[in-house]
């Protein structure tokens, strides 16, 4: 199960960019 925790760690990495990126790059 390491490798679903590893890819739940990276997706919400993901979201964690994406949801900041367009803040970002809006202002």
């Amino acid at each position: 199960m390491a490798t679903d925790e590893g890819r739940l760690y990276k997706i919400g990495e993901v979201c964690k960019i994406a949801d900041v990126q367009p803040y970002v790059l809006r202002y």
